[in-house]
């Protein structure tokens, strides 16, 4: 390596060393453990299991991710399956309890909660009969098979279709590239549960396996559960796996990538190279190095895009990226359909990047920020929670590495930095690029025909190439990256100074009324053009004030169509103002530390923002002016119609039919794309007639936070009091039509189909009784998975929503992707899990419950925001603060006859609309099933 000997003598006396935060064991069965133990007692713990075994060790396509279904089906130690016992538990796949399957490895994860269900000798326990005692039942594969079908059919598109073939060409002569783990439909389908069970077991072994633990918890409990679960097993030698790295020969790779609905047009070249351990310190070093270049090498490329503008090319691309551990790989690309021509532009910034190396300018540049970064990432490690060391100490595993001492790995990386030169990066680069390991490939888009360039033809124009002189291409003007940023903040700093605020003539505030409670200890005062306030004294946890500004500026109100309040809005956000331009006026917020978020929803215009109490009266100052002072410019309609044109014709030509039939149904849903005509017949006076009447809406304002009440009266009521009101939006959430309807479309070119079903049912709308809902929503999802997936195998995902609106409806929506054959099995299924929801209340674990609900709440309120909106539902439901107090024993609500009884009246729906996309080849277009049932 150059330069090593010279800048690093001493460290190569050394490797890579754990640090002692962590311990690192291995038992004699050959099973591994690093855990790091937290000191803070209201972290809970992680645990996750790594198996080496992943789709690069598949004796059948896909068989290792069909283990990782399996071992969740029946275990010997539970005589049942783990979905079960998980219900019994109260956890969630997905959320306590996850698994995923890579190329080279297979992960359990458990994510507890503090004084979770299971302690931490259970849940080590868990894992162990996870890894030793799944039965691979063949009852359970018949089933499960067809949930692994149906991930196959979620996950099929055009994109992933496209990156697996790519795969093929930039790994080829790897197992990597053999298939995608998930595997075929007829592998899955051929494969038996004895095959399931034998793969299982040949790669399910201690010597194979590492467990990564990380939180809060008992040393000596933790390393007695290893002792109990993991350490009788027996010692089974780790499969060998001599497979993992790419080979790498004197070769030129030319491949094809095409898809029959791609539509991308493309020419790839790369360089593959090996790299050394990074156990090593050499290693390391060269990963110093690859840093560098990742920063750097695209955007070097990426300044030749002009030199072929004229030639079809869009643009030109770099990427650098680490397949395995211990290869590395550069890639140029030209999006272009000229294929020659993309051929010689990439050929030829292969040579520049060569004969000229780095820009100089950007090298230095990013040492400093490297150091800067260095610096900062010091703090970082200081306040690394227990999740962060779990990821952390993973990585490092998977990288087959360590997690050193943070001070002992700066100060080196820091020497390091000092000492790299721009030659000795350009040496690698050139090395990197000079690699006998090239492919070339074009992307075509699908029925194109295009003949692929000979071995001969591609080194004969690299040949003809390296013989000719080329410039080095100039990256900015003289200054850097960091100067240009820099020298902008002086210049906008420069106009915030200069920046004269007009005189704003404030009339003292008219309050015609002013109520306090007690407790919760609120003030409110309604002001004569129709604005209030609502303070709650309160204190925050970092002594911060929380404001939150709501009016019934929604993209959904009986005046204009949805499409139009939104671009309303957004021009309104970003208009100028009459004495200031809006990037002029968003520094001088910046400077002044006010951060307004703006967010429309359907029913309302949420304005939020959080200060400390001297920027109070900025920040009120910034909300009036942008209210009373906008300006729109003249020619801002013409971008506006401009993007609203390309988002219309996008629309139009991918998605129009399926849009129809979803607007048909969902009446939520429409209006919320302009017609050409209509955005041909938008005018300035529109958008300055849409803007005024959003910005006139009364706004209540609640404010959350301690604070002297003087600062009320002097920082925000003069502000929000003379505002112009004038009470003119209505807001309609739009509601599906009476009765049942259903309706297909042909949306896809796979072989899947999309269910949406969106129901709805009156019900009174209180705080309590939403929160009684959000609590009986992940019941139903429950019921809904247990049925429709575990026991049916006919989804892979479901998704299940329910929420109680303002407007007293109780609104549902139930999704899935499936077969389209299956889809009105499941839909049949569905109404019969939702028709015995109140009977399989009757047996849910209500203590379980009210602790689940007892322990989210504690985080919650320990919230700033929290109280906010919750301050807010209050005044909407009560006009009084009086949420804040019925909040603190919704636990106790948490029963069967309570939750039965909203059962009751939610189910069935009273109306329900149910939209179902299928296979282009499956229906027409031109004969949309309709079904109204009234």
């Amino acid at each position: 390596m150059s330069a090593w000997a010279d800048i690093s003598a001493a460290d190569l006396q050394h490797t890579p060393q754990w640090t002692t935060q962590v311990d690192h064991q291995q038992l004699a069965n050959g099973f591994r453990y690093v855990a790091y133990q937290s000191d803070d007692a209201s972290e809970p713990f992680n645990l996750r299991l790594v198996v080496n075994v992943g789709s690069v060790d598949d004796t059948t396509p896909g068989i290792a991710h069909m283990v990782e279904h399996m071992v969740f089906r029946t275990n010997q130690a539970y005589g049942k399956s783990l979905h079960a016992y998980f219900d019994e538990l109260g956890w969630k796949t997905g959320v306590q309890i996850n698994a995923m399957t890579r190329q080279t490895e297979t992960q359990f994860m458990v994510r507890t909660r503090p004084h979770d269900a299971l302690n931490i000798a259970q849940s080590v326990k868990l894992l162990a009969d996870i890894a030793f005692h799944a039965e691979m039942k063949a009852p359970d594969w018949q089933v499960e098979k067809k949930v692994i079908l149906e991930e196959l059919r979620l996950g099929d598109s055009v994109a992933s279709r496209i990156n697996d073939d790519k795969k093929r060409v930039t790994r080829h002569d790897s197992r990597y590239a053999l298939w995608p783990t998930i595997g075929y439909q007829n592998t899955i389908e051929a494969t038996t549960s004895k095959q399931v069970k034998d793969f299982y077991h040949q790669y399910y072994r201690p010597a194979n396996m590492v467990l990564i633990a990380s939180g809060h918890f008992e040393k000596r409990e933790f390393e007695q559960a290893i002792q109990d679960y993991f350490a009788p097993q027996p010692w089974q030698a780790a499969p060998k796996r001599d497979y993992l790295e790419l080979p790498l020969k004197d070769q030129l790779y030319i491949g094809k990538v095409q898809d029959p609905h791609g539509s991308t047009s493309a020419v790839t070249m790369g360089f593959r190279s090996a790299m050394l351990p990074k156990g090593q310190m050499e290693g390391l070093y060269q990963r110093l190095q690859n840093y560098f270049l990742r920063k750097l090498i695209n955007k070097q490329v990426r300044a030749s895009s002009p030199l072929y503008a004229d030639q079809g090319i869009d643009y030109v691309s770099a990427v650098v990226n680490e397949p395995t551990n211990q290869r590395l790989t550069i890639a140029l690309s030209a999006k272009t359909s000229n294929y020659q021509q993309g051929l010689q532009a990439i050929v030829t910034e292969v040579e520049r990047l060569r004969q000229n190396g780095l820009d100089p300018d950007a090298f230095n540049q990013l040492k400093k920020r490297a150091q800067q970064v260095l610096t900062s990432n010091q703090s970082l490690v200081d306040k690394r929670n227990y999740a962060q060391w779990e990821d952390k100490i993973n990585s490092a595993l998977m990288q087959e590495s360590v997690v050193e001492d943070n001070e002992r790995y700066t100060q080196r990386t820091r020497r390091w930095l000092n000492q790299l030169t721009l030659e000795e990066v350009n040496a690698r680069l050139r090395a990197l690029l000079s690699s006998e390991d090239q492919f070339v490939f074009y992307q075509l888009p699908g029925g194109v025909k295009q003949a692929l360039p000979t071995q001969t033809q591609v080194r004969d124009l690299q040949r003809s190439v390296a013989k000719q002189t080329l410039n080095a291409l100039v990256l900015g003007e003289t200054t850097s990256t960091s100067q240009a940023s820099d020298q902008s903040t002086t210049e906008n700093n420069g106009s915030v100074q200069s920046l004269v605020l007009p005189t704003l003539t404030l009339a003292p505030p008219r309050v015609i009324s002013k109520r306090r409670y007690l407790e919760p200890k609120v003030s409110e005062w309604n002001l004569a053009n129709g604005n209030r306030l609502l303070w709650l004294d309160r204190n925050t946890p970092d002594g911060e004030l929380y404001i939150k500004a709501l009016s019934n500026a929604g993209y959904l109100n009986d005046q204009f169509p949805a499409w139009l309040t939104q671009t309303g809005l957004q021009v309104w956000q970003q208009a100028d103002l009459d004495f200031a331009a809006s990037d002029t006026w968003q520094q001088w917020q910046k400077a002044h530390g006010v951060n307004w978020s703006w967010a429309q929803k359907a029913d309302q215009l949420d304005v939020s923002a959080a200060v400390k109490p001297e920027q109070l009266d900025a920040l009120f100052k910034s909300f009036y002016v942008r209210h009373h002072n906008w300006h729109v410019s003249a020619d801002a309609l013409a971008e506006i119609k401009r993007s609203l044109t390309e988002q219309a014709q996008h629309l139009d030509s991918k998605h129009a039919a399926w849009q129809t039939a979803r607007d048909s149904l969902f009446q939520s849903e429409s209006n919320l794309q302009p017609t050409l005509t209509e955005i041909d017949a938008l005018s300035n006076d529109d958008l300055n007639h849409i803007i005024r009447k959003l910005s006139e809406q009364p706004s209540t304002v609640f404010l959350v936070g301690k604070l002297d009440e003087s600062l009320v009266h002097r920082s925000v009521l003069p502000y929000l009091a003379n505002l112009s009101v004038t009470q003119t939006l209505n807001t309609h959430l739009a509601s599906i039509a009476p009765g049942r309807a259903k309706q297909s479309v042909a949306r896809y070119d796979e072989n899947k189909a999309s269910v949406i079903v969106k129901s709805q049912t009156p019900t009174e709308w209180t705080p309590e009784r939403s929160f009684l809902v959000s609590t009986l929503t992940p019941i139903m999802q429950k019921y809904l998975k247990n049925r429709l997936r575990h026991q049916m195998g006919g989804v892979y995902r479901i998704g299940f929503e329910m929420t109680l609106d303002i407007d007293n409806q109780l609104r549902s929506e139930l999704t899935f992707n499936s077969a389209p054959d299956n889809v009105n099995t499941l839909l049949e299924a569905a109404s019969e899990v939702m028709a015995a929801t109140q009977r399989q209340l009757s047996d849910e674990n209500y203590p379980r419950i009210r602790r689940d609900v007892h322990f989210a709440e504690q985080l919650r309120l320990q919230a700033p925001t929290t109280w906010l909106r919750r301050l807010a539902l209050s005044y909407q439901r009560y006009d009084s603060p009086q949420y804040l107090r019925s909040m603190l024993n919704l636990e106790f609500e948490m029963d069967a006859p309570t939750l039965q009884s909203l059962a009751q009246e939610i189910f069935p729906q009273r109306d329900q609309a149910t939209l179902i996309s299928l296979p282009k080849s499956a229906s027409s277009t031109d004969n949309l099933e309709i079904q109204n049932v009234q």
